[in-house]
């Protein structure tokens, strides 16, 4: 039996992985039936990671997986983690903040399923080598794990000045893609549902 001090322990842990906005990363997400456009601000992604997706408290949530010979309790609970590819990127549409303000041309990430990481990989090696040389348009339709993705470069142009002087992101990775230690795993599997992993 958990002491109330222990118990207080577990609820601010729980709440520090699931409810801090200050370790979501900033993400550009395409949502079923949406084209977005992006400028990826390197030659490839940031990286190549696994990731848990796990419905918590009624919401999908991504997690990276730890290491190998690191204890995995999503693992051990029997989730599958998939390979995704963070690639940092200018977020040309842009997106509405809570003040309702637009915000164009900020540096996000954006994470690809392996088959849009494949497809982007296939558009590197024809264009040049790189995907920063031209800006890219990402198309999603379907849901859940029947969501499609295709990606439709422009022609080759210069990155425009302002993008330049924007400040990279990559450098904070670890900061928003970390793992979870294994007491914080625990406090989002004591939150998960199981009825339905994607």
């Amino acid at each position: 039996m958990l002491s109330d001090r222990e118990s207080q322990r577990e609820a601010m842990e729980t709440q520090k992985v699931l409810g801090s906005a200050s370790n979501r990363p900033p993400e550009v997400w395409v949502s079923d039936g949406e084209e977005r456009r992006m400028r990826i601000r390197d030659a490839g992604p940031v990286a190549l990671i696994f990731r848990y997706s796990v419905k918590v408290n009624g919401k999908w949530q991504r997690f990276t997986a730890p290491e190998p010979g690191e204890q995995d309790l999503f693992k051990d609970r029997g989730f599958r983690a998939a390979l995704q590819a963070v690639y940092e990127v200018i977020d040309i549409d842009g997106y509405t903040n809570r003040e309702g303000k637009k915000i164009k041309g900020e540096p996000r990430f954006f994470v690809a399923n392996s088959k849009l990481h494949e497809q982007l990989e296939y558009i590197r090696r024809k264009k040049g080598g790189s995907l920063a040389l031209f800006d890219i348009e990402i198309r999603r339709t379907g849901a859940d794990k029947n969501t499609m993705y295709s990606a439709i470069p422009d022609s080759p142009s210069p990155v425009r000045p302002e993008w330049k002087a924007k400040p990279r992101l990559s450098k904070d990775f670890a900061k928003y893609y970390a793992p979870l230690t294994p007491k914080q795993q625990q406090a989002v599997l004591g939150n998960a549902s199981y009825d339905d992993e994607r």
